[in-house]
């Protein structure tokens, strides 16, 4: 099935029509943040609108000076789970990593060069974060709110998707950024619920729809999405082709080099395996909102938000509710750091803390991680870094030569 949406605004004009006589579409019971907190949706309001999220209170301004706050309590980047950037306080506030201050940072993305792209979403900014940590403000312009996915395309373009549309309503957007001006064009407004991205070995991306339950293929050139895996804005679970096959509120996906699909099946609990030819298999979970380890498909994965790849085979996994990184490799789910959620650093992964990690990716030997507040009132607004050991090998045994 393909669809094509054109960039005109009657399309989004006749939308929100459409959402406002009835058709609004309800925010997910934990997310990112309240999808209607500002004051633009008061025409029709969510049952979760807090006052308190009408603003950013202890936002700096994006060019704040390092004499406008002093520095934050934090420890050196080393071995294990460490602390790349960020605070328990909020705020939006670049420099070297003692005085960078993020608000709820999402998702992150490594980018060609190495350094960290950041959602900032309660900033609705794009920050980049250089592998020492010193920060600067990417993309911050009007109309651009609540950034979540992220892809990078084999040529080099970024692509984000925002939870609002150009015009601040609930219905999403895609944009393509310029990665020397900060500019963020628009490329699709309305697009929906786009927060699982990733690149295609072509330049196309496959999307993860969270509100409509599916996998697509957009393509930038054509301007076409086609759905490959899902019965769009149908939610439920079952494996088998095309349409036959269900999800329920995708969070993430990643491609592997050979263009198949992972995709973290949230409300299922499952991690999902799509080929382009749209066939869907369940790779590891067995549906129980825990974090067992042992044989994929009979232990246990709560809630799997963001995911990243070491290669193809070695598949990470960022528990939203649970603060924990799960690895799935050779058919075997461990948990490689935290414990529950909350902060720590430590030497030793396992036993250190993070309390939502939503989003990850991995550079070698590091995995990124957005450790932020999962759109709670809760003092997390953090960028973490694991470094990944690579498994101890086992030297030869040479033999004990005869005297």
């Amino acid at each position: 099935m393909v669809l094509r949406r054109k960039r005109q605004y009657a399309w989004v004009i006749a939308t929100l029509s459409g959402a406002l006589s009835g058709c609004y579409f309800g925010d997910f019971a934990q997310d990112a943040g309240p999808d209607d907190a500002a004051p633009i949706d008061a025409a029709i309001p969510p049952s979760d609108a807090q006052i308190f999220d009408a603003a950013i209170y202890d936002a700096a301004p994006v060019d704040a000076d390092l004499s406008d706050a002093g520095p934050h309590p934090i420890g050196p980047l080393g071995p294990g789970l460490s602390t790349l950037v960020g605070d328990s306080k909020s705020g939006l506030l670049n420099g070297l990593r003692e005085f960078s201050l993020f608000s709820n940072p999402v998702n992150v993305l490594v980018g060609p060069n190495g350094d960290i792209f950041v959602a900032d979403f309660d900033n609705g900014a794009i920050r980049r974060v250089t592998p020492t940590g010193v920060t600067t403000t990417l993309v911050q312009q009007d109309g651009f709110s609540r950034p979540f996915g992220m892809a990078f395309t084999p040529s080099g373009e970024l692509y984000v998707q925002t939870d609002r549309s150009s015009l601040g309503f609930n219905l999403g957007a895609l944009w393509q950024v310029d990665l020397e001006t900060g500019v963020a064009t628009l490329e699709f407004d309305g697009c929906g619920r786009w927060r699982g991205l990733d690149s295609l070995s072509d330049g196309r991306l496959a999307v993860g729809d969270a509100r409509e339950h599916s996998v697509k293929i957009y393509d930038p050139l054509l301007n076409t999405t086609t759905i490959i895996a899902g019965d769009d804005g149908v939610a439920g679970f079952s494996d088998g082709q095309g349409s036959s096959a269900h999800f329920d509120t995708i969070r993430d996906l990643v491609v592997t080099s050979t263009d198949e699909i992972f995709v973290g099946d949230a409300a299922n609990n499952r991690i999902r395996h799509v080929t382009l030819a749209g066939l869907v298999t369940t790779v590891a979970g067995n549906g129980n909102a825990a974090s067992t380890a042992g044989a994929a498909l009979a232990s246990s994965v709560n809630q799997p938000a963001g995911l990243a790849l070491n290669g193809d085979d070695v598949l990470y996994i960022g528990e939203f509710s649970t603060g924990l990184i799960r690895q799935l490799s050779d058919g075997e789910l461990t948990t490689i750091a935290g414990s529950v959620p909350g902060f720590a650093d430590n030497t030793d992964p396992l036993m250190g803390l993070l309390f939502s990690p939503e989003g990850i990716d991995f550079t070698e030997p590091n995995l990124y991680i957005s450790d932020g507040n999962s759109g709670a009132e809760e003092p997390f607004h953090r960028i973490r870094r694991i470094i990944i050991e690579p498994p101890e090998v086992p030297l030869p045994d040479a033999g004990i030569l005869d005297p």
